[in-house]
């Protein structure tokens, strides 16, 4: 029972967090500490996934404790970017942060469940952060993705004469 109330505490110390983290940011009382984008958020997660699934395959307890943990603990985008993702979703935003905080969750009952040695527990909660993740992604990845991306990028200077063709190798000899 007291496995059981750990996670308990552990879920609802996440879900705290993750209020009081949002309360903060959309009040504006909190700094902007790491100017990352989505996409260098999501590229850092990416490494550490599969860094963690390395680790859940050879069954390195260590590596998943420290994996599990990156994943748990990973960076926010940009304040700029999550207040136009949160504005886009609208209704739907409450879901795309639940992506976050199941993930959150599972990464850290996985890092838990790494330092008790529990292989069964481990596959159970590598399979629910994948499950986060891959839900997200199916869910918001292109529309996110569409929503952020640059409108268009400047076009190139183009030179006011054009350039000489690279010559032929006969042109080249005067053959």
């Amino acid at each position: 029972m007291k496995y059981t109330n750990s996670l308990y505490i552990r879920f609802f110390q996440a879900l705290l967090l993750g209020v009081l983290s949002l309360t903060l940011a959309a009040s504006g009382g909190c700094k902007e500490e790491n100017p990352l984008t989505l996409k260098q958020v999501m590229n850092g997660l990416e490494k550490d996934m599969i860094a963690l699934n390395r680790a859940v395959y050879v069954q390195d307890f260590a590596g998943i404790e420290k994996y599990a943990r990156m994943i748990a603990q990973h960076p926010q985008p940009m304040k700029a970017q999550r207040k136009k993702i949160i504005k886009h979703l609208d209704e739907r935003a409450e879901r795309f942060q639940g992506y976050d905080l199941e993930v959150h969750s599972a990464a850290l009952q996985l890092a838990d469940a790494a330092l008790a040695q529990s292989p069964a527990q481990i596959s159970q909660l590598a399979l629910q952060v994948q499950a986060g993740c891959y839900g997200c992604h199916f869910e918001f990845q292109k529309e996110i993705s569409a929503l952020l991306a640059e409108p268009h990028a400047a076009p190139e200077a183009v030179p006011e004469t054009p350039a000489a063709p690279e010559p032929t190798p006969g042109e080249a000899t005067g053959e």
